[in-house]
């Protein structure tokens, strides 16, 4: 992706830890019989390398998304059932397979979402999401047991306790040391990051390091960019980093 050097106000930086402080129910949609992955989980739109976003009809894009989640529970809950695998061995198959749909499919579908303080949209690429209210409602919606309200409105750092087994969770220092953490996780392991105002995902896929998030950084909102050119995984001194629990 085009690398994007913007000017950004000294008040965003203070803004971007994303929450809505009113009270609100969060409500699970119920799980559909189980899926497999299909081209119908990618949705019409350009991939995370491609600028700009083509326009698509916000209605059809939330009812694919919807049957999008439908399937990736029917799909836990399919593998949850099997008698044919251990606990460990159903596990280690349920964030094999959720963390790569996060990467192909959900971060696609939420491209372009426009980025708001107050932002708590829950359909991609209509209304508004802060960075916090990206992390809580993607993973709830891929199967996690969240409120993405409370979740969300916590400090970047507490996320990634909330999200993280403590012994999972490291703090870096510079560039350099994100860097060479990335080089120890395997391909399409999801990582939640924490920083000073600001929260997203780390991923790595075929050898390039990712950051996807809702960029406060010209209110540009959900995009993924090599972490190189990411201004707003820069803006910061420490990162709190950690494998999700799926």
């Amino acid at each position: 992706m085009k690398n994007r050097l913007r000017c950004c106000y000294g008040f965003l930086i203070i803004l971007c830890c994303c929450s809505c402080w009113g009270q609100f129910d969060d409500k699970e949609p119920a799980c559909a019989d189980p899926l497999y992955i299909t081209d119908e989980d990618t949705p019409e739109t350009s991939a995370p390398e491609t600028d700009p976003l083509p326009e698509v009809d916000l209605g059809v894009h939330w009812e694919k998304y919807k049957q999008l989640k439908k399937r990736i529970r029917g799909e836990r809950s399919r593998i949850g059932e099997r008698a044919d695998l251990t606990k460990t061995e159903k596990r280690e198959l349920v964030e094999s397979y959720v963390s790569q749909m996060l990467v192909d499919s959900v971060f696609t579908y939420w491209l372009g979402t426009k980025w708001d303080f107050n932002g708590h949209t829950e359909r991609p690429r209509d209304g508004e999401v802060a960075c916090g209210y990206f992390v809580s409602t993607t993973l709830r919606d891929v199967g996690l047991k969240l409120n993405r309200y409370k979740t969300a409105q916590k400090a970047a750092a507490d996320i990634v306790k909330q999200l993280c087994r403590p012994q999972d969770i490291q703090d870096l220092h510079s560039m350099q040391e994100l860097d060479a953490y990335l080089d120890t996780i395997e391909e399409n392991e999801i990582i939640v990051v924490g920083m000073d105002y600001h929260v997203g995902f780390l991923y790595v896929r075929d050898d390039q390091k990712y950051f996807a998030h809702s960029s406060y950084v010209d209110r540009y909102g959900v995009e993924v960019q090599l972490i190189e050119e990411s201004e707003a995984l820069m803006m910061t001194k420490q990162w709190i980093v950690g494998k999700v629990i799926l």
